[in-house]
């Protein structure tokens, strides 16, 4: 069903291992119990799942590949096979914390200045080059 005043392809996709629903604002919400959480943790979650959405969109534009696996004990992170740039995030972690990993490795990439992102990426793309964790 399509949301009121939303083209259904302008919707981003989420992943089935990432439970929620979009919402008649066309928020996503997450799976999480949403009861007393109108803002808050959920909005946090929602933020997150939108700036890792946007962030895997930024890969991709400077050409990377973004794989998301069950990794185990394994961090994920950059790799290059056949001269394809990777990424693996692993689907064990938070998303927040695949948004960081995704962000550690894309964020030295020279052609990431010239690319379009929001005001919120580009604050967490700076504390990640600081070396701060992000909130």
């Amino acid at each position: 069903t399509a949301i009121a005043g939303e083209n259904r392809s302008s919707i981003p996709r989420r992943r089935s291992s990432e439970r929620g629903t979009w919402n008649t604002d066309g928020q996503w919400t997450s799976g999480a119990s949403s009861v007393g959480c109108s803002r808050g943790v959920g909005s946090a979650v929602a933020d997150t799942l939108g700036l890792l959405e946007e962030a895997r969109q930024l890969a991709k534009d400077l050409g990377y590949h973004v794989r998301e696996e069950a990794l185990g004990d394994l961090p994920g992170g950059p790799c290059t096979v056949g001269g394809v740039r990777h990424v693996l995030l692993n689907l064990e972690h938070t998303a927040a914390e695949r948004l960081d990993r995704l962000l550690a490795a894309i964020g030295g990439d020279p052609g990431i200045a010239a690319e379009p992102k929001s005001r919120l990426l580009e604050a967490r793309l700076t504390k990640i080059a600081r070396g701060e964790a992000a909130d």
